[in-house]
Order: structure tokens, then C-alpha cells, then sequence
């Protein structure tokens, strides 16, 4: 979704800096907080009863082949698996939709402005496109995640829910004016270059001038559910999920699964949108729930509709 949304109802200036003031305030406070453990968090570094204890009464049992590999590391070739298939699933998707359906003529209310050389598609097209990738790639994703008992190990879990639902809005409140001062640097430079660049996502296109309402929701349904499953999923779950445990570095995780978020993206709107993905990193590593990053996700492409709908 793009950015601009946020900023187009055009608040006064005052209101972004002193909610600046409060994000920054607010994130120090999460940040020098000690974190409790929770009953129902991630077991990938602790112990279970059947791996770590023999049962009093019953023989010993051989773990020398299962002891020589850390615990935390088992469900890196899972995760690896699981993003690779998701993200070829969400790519093969489309490219069975455009061998199938080809675009009309006569659309001339197309949103693909941003790329001339692909043959431009209908605002149905792109909603319906959108919406069936990004689902099928999540579904996909889950089922294997499912499949090989990894759910709980990314931050998935029914119980977990409620906890991230409250920590993505929180850490909404501390994102939303970071990106937005991120995204006026941006503009500034892309001005002061003279740099041209379109005004709206293509969905906020669809949204805010589709006559038919299906199209319209099932546009809002994949920015606002279906791209923030999947892809914090692939980028959060699976690619900075993996790297942490391979490197031991939570930092090389967030930076190099922010650097490919960004790049999904149109190029004028990577700058902010790697602050973005850099403060869902850090949420995901604070809370390891993939709930939170997800409602944040959910949430910041939700602010742009309303923010366009009142511009």
C-alpha cells in the first residue's frame, strides 16, 4: 500500500511532532522494559519434557544424533522451505491468472500507470489478482507450516492472538509518525532531484474510484488482510525468523528481510517503507509473536484507505 494515504489528509504540523515526542517516549519505555515470559510463547530455545528429561522409571533414551544440533536450528530448514514454496506460490498464481485472462482493450481506467512495458490490467483484475495470491501463498505457507509442527515456533498460536493484537497497536502508535517523517525526507529529495512519482498505490486507486463495491472489497480485503498475513509471514516469519537463528544476529535478520520488503515495492516509496519494515522487525523481535507485526501491518495499510478516503 502506499504511504502517501497517511500523510494526505494533511494534519497540522504540530500534531506530527508531538506524536513524535510520544512515539519516541512511549518506545523507550517498551524498550528498557524486561519483556515476561509468557506460558503460551515460542518454545524453540527451551527444553520440552520429552527432549530434554528422562521420565523417572523408564531407560534413558539416546540423543547423541539429536543432541548434536541445537534446538532453536531444527525448524530453520522448515522455515527455509516454507518461505521459498509460499513466495513461488504467490508468483505462480499470477502468472497462471495472466496466461488465462488476458487484459481488455477498452480498460482504460487502469492501474498499472507505474509500469508502462506490462500490459495494463482492469481495477477488477488487480483487486481479484491481489487478493487470491496473497491468500493462496498464505494458506500454502501455513499448511506447511502446519505440516512440519513449526506454527508456534514463528509466533503463531490462537492463544497468542489477543497479546499481539495489543502489542501491534501499540507499536502502530510508535511507527505510524516515524514513517511519516521518513516519507517527507523522501519527498523533499525526490523534489529537490525532480523526480517524478504517482500519487497513489494502485489499490488506493481502486478503492477511491471503482463504481462497483465488490471491487472495492475485495481491495480493502487484501490490503488489509491478505498482504499483511502473507507477507509478514514470508518477511518476518520465514526470512528474519531463519537468519536470527542461522546467524545469531537479530540484526542482520531485520535488516536483510526489510531490505527485501522494500524491494517488492515502488522504488520512490522504499526509503520509508524500510523504516517500516525495520520497526516490524524490531517488534518481531521483541515480542516474537507474528500476530503483532501482522495487526501493525493490517492496521498502517487500513490508515492509508481512511487517510486517502478524506483527502
Amino acid at each position: 500500500m502506499s504511504i502517501v494515504g497517511v500523510t494526505a489528509a494533511e494534519p497540522p504540523w504540530w500534531v506530527w511532532a508531538g506524536w513524535l515526542v510520544a512515539a519516541i517516549v512511549m518506545a523507550a519505555v517498551m524498550g528498557f522494559r524486561r519483556p515476561r515470559r509468557q506460558a503460551d510463547a515460542p518454545l524453540a530455545d527451551a527444553p520440552s519434557a520429552a527432549e530434554g528429561f528422562d521420565v523417572v522409571g523408564l531407560p534413558p533414551v539416546d540423543r547423541t544424533v539429536e543432541s548434536t544440533v541445537p534446538q532453536s536450528m531444527r525448524v530453520v530448514p522448515l522455515l527455509a522451505v516454507t518461505g521459498l514454496i509460499s513466495f513461488c506460490v504467490w508468483i505462480g498464481v499470477q502468472v497462471i491468472y495472466v496466461s488465462i485472462r488476458r487484459p481488455s482493450s477498452a480498460s482504460q481506467e487502469l492501474v498499472a500507470a507505474t509500469l508502462p512495458t506490462v500490459p495494463a490490467w482492469s481495477s477488477a483484475d488487480l483487486a481479484r489478482l491481489s487478493l487470491i495470491s496473497g491468500m493462496t501463498a498464505w494458506g500454502v505457507a501455513v499448511t506447511l507450516l502446519i505440516l512440519g509442527r513449526g506454527v508456534r515456533e514463528i509466533g503463531y498460536g490462537i492463544r497468542r492472538l489477543p497479546n499481539g493484537l495489543l502489542a501491534g497497536a501499540i507499536g502502530i502508535f510508535i511507527a505510524l509518525p516515524m514513517v511519516y517523517y521518513a516519507l517527507q525526507i523522501t519527498l523533499w529529495v525526490l523534489e529537490k532531484a525532480e523526480v517524478h512519482h504517482p500519487d497513489q498505490h494502485e489499490l488506493l486507486q481502486v478503492i477511491d474510484h471503482d463504481p462497483k463495491a465488490w471491487v472495492r472489497t475485495a481491495a480493502i480485503l487484501s490490503a488489509v488482510v491478505a498482504a499483511p498475513l502473507f507477507e509478514e509471514l514470508l518477511f518476518r516469519g520465514c526470512i528474519q525468523g531463519g537468519l536470527r537463528r542461522v546467524t545469531q544476529s537479530p540484526w542482520i535478520g531485520i535488516l536483510v528481510a526489510s531490505g527485501l520488503f522494500m524491494s517488492l515495492h515502488a522504488a520512490w516509496t522504499m526509503p520509508p517503507l524500510f523504516v517500516f519494515s525495520v520497526l516490524l522487525g524490531l517488534t518481531y523481535e521483541r515480542t516474537r509473536n507474528l500476530w503483532a507485526t501482522t495487526c501493525m501491518h493490517a492496521m498502517f495499510n487500513a490508515f492509508s484507505i481512511i487517510f486517502s478516503g478524506m483527502s
